[in-house]
């Protein structure tokens, strides 16, 4: 028997990676500085994103959505070194941060590599994390509503009570 081990969920918070460069040639600008997106993440995702924060295409308009609409974002993710290769996957969806229900959409990204080590799998963890959240900003819209229809769901399923079992 394997001892079990158990992994506490982390909330944080990182800017874009452009804005936590340590001496950035100009300064980034004050939009990019002014957001930060919250997400829910362990373990070697959660140490790749507070050291290299996040870049992808869409960051802003995502930030800003996620900000305005009490909504982060809940990532399942993988990474490691098979025989010759390393691999980092995510899932990304998007999560109500007062009740922490999660919308029924979510974007996965796979990335991999001839190259086997632990830093090259966190490096493709890295990548298909941003690549999984400019797919979620490609199509922020549906993704914030999946997260209402579910509230929405889910409210109406407590009004009707609890199922009847025969």
């Amino acid at each position: 028997m394997f001892p079990r081990a158990l992994a506490a969920v982390a909330i944080l918070t990182a800017a874009p990676a452009s804005a936590q460069r340590a001496a950035p040639a100009a300064p980034p600008p004050a939009k990019l500085s002014a957001c930060s997106i919250t997400y829910a993440s362990e373990g070697d995702l959660r140490d790749v994103l507070r050291e290299r924060g996040f870049g992808f295409r869409g960051y802003d308009a995502l930030c800003e959505r996620l900000r305005r609409d009490g909504l982060m974002v809940d990532f399942t993710h993988s990474s490691g070194v098979l025989t010759e290769r390393a691999y980092g996957w995510v899932i990304a969806r998007l999560m109500r941060r007062a009740t922490r229900v999660q919308g029924t959409l979510a974007q996965s990204n796979t990335s991999m590599s001839r190259t086997a080590s632990t830093p090259e799998a966190k490096g493709l963890l890295f990548d298909a994390a941003n690549a999984a959240l400019e797919s979620v900003a490609a199509d922020l819209d549906a993704h914030a509503a999946s997260v209402a229809a579910e509230e929405a769901r889910l409210r109406a399923a407590m009004a009707a009570g609890p199922a009847r079992g025969n």
